[in-house]
């Protein structure tokens, strides 16, 4: 898949929860969904401690899905149960460029939460320069971004995380994934 429109396009659904097994053990039985648990993800947090998830990806109702459950460390993951409980954490947006996207969407008012892997140049926290948050993102990099009034994190990814996702993660999981809408019929005005 390759996309070019110059804004971001819908790629996932991050979950966030305690037992990142039964979510997906629940929605395979709920609705033929399927999931692959990934090897550990070793993280740092945005004050660069060591942190750890337990990371499912896979495909449900037509779409790719993510599943995580916060194992240690004080990540964007952790805050997000802590204040908030289990659902979605973010809205997976694949962009073209994720540099100059996370650069235009901090110019825009958003603010930002976390970028991984970063460069390990400087120490980030919600009060570092745009110039020191740039110099962290990379194009391998995504970032999670927030937007003012609420709503899940905006994670910008790019191609580098889209191919290991799609080409690793979900592949051959296309037929639980890649949806076609049934063509409508126009509404009728009057």
């Amino acid at each position: 898949m390759t996309i070019h429109t110059g804004k971001p396009v819908m790629h996932h659904l991050g979950f966030v929860v305690k037992d990142a097994d039964e979510m997906a053990n629940t929605y395979t039985n709920l609705l033929g969904a399927e999931f692959r648990l990934m090897p550990p993800y070793m993280v740092h947090s945005m004050s660069g401690e060591e942190a750890e998830l337990r990371v499912y990806y896979g495909a449900i109702a037509g779409s790719i899905a993510e599943i995580i459950q916060p194992v240690r460390g004080d990540t964007p993951h952790q805050q997000w149960l802590d204040e908030r409980g289990e659902g979605v954490q973010h809205l997976g947006l694949y962009v073209d460029d994720v540099v100059s996207a996370t650069k235009e969407l901090l110019e825009k008012g958003g603010e930002i939460r976390w970028v991984y892997p970063n460069a390990g140049v400087v120490q980030l926290n919600f009060d570092s320069s745009l110039d020191e948050i740039m110099g962290e993102t990379l194009p391998g990099s995504l970032t999670y971004l927030h937007a003012a009034g609420g709503g899940p994190i905006l994670e910008l990814l790019g191609p580098p995380i889209h191919q290991g996702v799609v080409g690793g993660a979900v592949a051959g999981l296309n037929d639980y994934w890649e949806t076609t809408f049934p063509p409508v019929e126009p509404l009728q005005q009057g």
